[in-house]
């Protein structure tokens, strides 16, 4: 029995000897120029305690290599909020510990309680690692990319595509750097010009509806769209691949493909949603290289590519409408059955020479067009670089301009918005919708800078946006008078002004200290005065005894949208040609009477403004 005592004491003892014998590693962290270093722990009541601690010793290590992202890289073009670099960074981190190879395991130490683990490994070893792979990388990169550079020149678009975003993908783990190769005998950044030759073919690609807007007599009616899917010469392009997703609240998503004509035939239907209001369709990126599908890379990449998108307005029967007597020529539902002309509170709408008198949606107009209407503005497109509008050609052409939209929504543009550039000053002469990914566009305007036709520093390109013409300048220019009569309006309006201009330039306005001051003070007023009114979707203008005009929009999102605009439209006009309101509201009401009454708005809105439609649905009305 003493034997058995004085045994267990021995065991005892050498067991704490041997914990006791710390090595110094543990608790002072070697460093050395030579070598990245791990060292970490797990406590031992886990079962599996030393793959935990061999895993934080080899996380360790990897915090000590740097990451890269380089200001030249596709991940800085692509990612330019930085949203996903931590990510992107974790990820390469746990990549590279599943490849690093020659890892040595320099010593281990246990306690009672816990294990350690010592890794380290040269970081010349590092380096060549690196290297190896990346040259494999972009090995297989360069490939892929000479294959959808030879597609795209046989006009295989669909192959193309496919073999750009495997090109992206094979080097996905050094997206931080620039990786050069050489092409045909030129040296170029390979993921870069990847992605950039990508976005570039998927901008060639139309997506052309037969309809713009689909109009139902009925919620359990089928309706037949079709997609042509074209390139720039309007060739058309078979076996693309389209998602149909259904607006606002993102259902029923379908996948078509394009025939041999190019073609996708797609069904409408509305039977398990009559709350729709929007088709959305889009060239379905995730329908390449779907073995990728997990990979954050590719969800990453996916979502960072502009694709061709066109979005198809649905109009919709509501049984609030079955009584309703349409006539020939009406605005439905822009009339006093739906809306209503709100003369409460009239001094929270009135500043000196201008006074706005709010016009709101009843629930039965809301119900009815639910949230159609979400279009970007030009002012908002073209500070966000999402619109390009240049001269039609390089002499130029007063009259016309093209524009692209490069946005992913459809793009709303106003009568009467200033565009400053090109060769001289330009007012949009009509309403229009753009789509996304739609081409070119000619755009009609007239110009507001008669003293200039040359290029200023900005080239072609119509970079500056100005704003919105007054109500005069808008009243001549839709009703397409002249350009004389524009020219006219403009010296009139710069002299009453008191604005020199030495290219009769309506934009000088900007540089008369006096007429912006003045402008600050009704902006200061009328900026914010609807601000939480849901309700509003139009307003009447009115300036000493006469009525500026009025302008009615398809919802509440785009009324305030074009608000922060139209709002100068209406006070440069008081400022220049108005007086303190007295105008009696008899006047207004027989104005209201015009302008809503179905029996008669038609004709009223022709002879006096314009209603722009979108197929058979009116967006917008502007009268004088």
């Amino acid at each position: 029995m003493k034997k058995i005592i004085w045994l267990l004491l021995y065991i005892l003892l050498t067991v704490n000897v041997a914990f006791a014998q710390e090595p110094e590693w543990v608790f002072n962290r070697p460093n050395s120029s030579l070598h990245y270093i791990g060292v970490a722990s797990a406590a031992k009541k886990n079962t599996s305690f030393q793959n935990i601690a061999k895993r934080n010793a080899l996380d360790d290590l990897l915090s000590e290599i740097r990451i890269t992202v380089q200001s030249v890289s596709i991940l800085n073009q692509i990612d330019k909020n930085g949203a996903f670099k931590e990510e992107f960074e974790s990820t390469i981190k746990s990549t590279v510990a599943d490849e690093i190879e020659n890892l040595e395991l320099v010593a281990t130490y246990e306690d009672e309680e816990n294990y350690w683990v010592y890794y380290r490994i040269l970081k010349a070893e590092y380096a060549s690692q690196k290297q190896r792979n990346q040259e494999k990388a972009q090995k297989l990169a360069l490939q892929f990319f000479e294959k959808a550079q030879n597609a795209e020149k046989a006009k295989n678009y669909v192959t193309a595509i496919d073999f750009y975003l495997q090109s992206l993908l094979a080097i996905k783990a050094y997206w931080g750097e620039n990786i050069e190769a050489t092409y045909q005998g030129e040296s170029i950044f390979l993921s870069i010009e990847s992605y950039t030759q990508l976005q570039m073919l998927l901008d060639q690609i139309n997506l052309v509806p037969s309809l713009n807007t689909i109009n139902f007599s009925s919620i359990n009616e089928n309706k037949l769209l079709v997609i042509t899917a074209e390139d720039p010469g309007n060739v058309p392009i078979a076996k693309i691949p389209l998602l149909v997703t259904y607006l606002p609240q993102k259902a029923q998503l379908k996948n078509y493909f394009t025939n041999d004509k190019g073609e996708a035939n797609i069904t409408v239907t509305l039977a398990n949603g009559a709350n729709f209001n929007q088709i959305e369709v889009l060239l379905n990126l995730k329908h390449f290289s779907k073995g990728n599908v997990d990979d954050r890379f590719y969800q990453y990449l996916m979502q960072s590519l502009r694709c061709p998108t066109q979005k198809i307005d649905l109009i919709i029967p509501n049984t609030l409408t079955a009584g309703f007597n349409r006539v020939d020529g009406d605005l439905y539902p822009f009339n006093l059955d739906y809306l209503t002309v709100d003369f409460s509170n009239a001094s929270n709408y009135t500043f000196k020479n201008l006074k706005l008198v709010p016009i709101r949606a009843k629930d039965n107009f809301r119900r009815i067009l639910g949230n159609m209407g979400y279009y970007i503005s030009l002012q908002e497109a073209m500070d966000s670089d999402k619109v390009a509008i240049n001269e039609i050609k390089r002499s130029g052409i007063v009259n016309t301009l093209l524009v692209r939209n490069l946005s992913t929504d459809t793009l709303f543009i106003m009568s009467g918005e200033i565009l400053i550039g090109g060769k001289q000053d330009r007012v949009v002469a009509s309403d229009m919708l753009i789509p996304p990914n739609s081409g070119q566009a000619k755009l009609p305007v007239y110009c507001v800078e008669r003293g200039r036709w040359k290029y200023t520093n900005n080239g072609e390109e119509f970079s500056s946006y100005y704003g919105m013409a007054n109500e005069h300048l808008r009243d001549i220019i839709d009703h397409k008078v002249s350009q004389q009569a524009v020219w006219s309006e403009i010296s009139n309006t710069n002299k009453k002004d008191g604005v020199d201009s030495y290219t009769e330039a309506y934009t000088a306005h900007a540089a008369k200290k006096t007429f912006r001051k003045e402008e600050q003070e009704y902006i200061d007023f009328f900026e914010n005065v609807f601000v939480g009114q849901d309700d509003i979707i139009g307003v009447i203008a009115i300036t000493d005894n006469i009525i500026e005009g009025a302008d009615l929009f398809i919802s509440n999102r785009l009324f305030k949208q074009e608000y922060r605009k139209l709002i100068y439209a209406y006070l440069d006009d008081a400022i220049t040609y108005g007086a303190p309101v007295r105008v009696e509201k008899s006047v207004i009401d027989a104005y209201i009477n015009q302008l809503l009454d179905p029996q008669i708005q038609g004709g009223f809105v022709e002879g006096k403004g314009q209603a722009f439609r979108r197929g058979n649905q009116v967006i917008h009305i502007a009268v004088y």
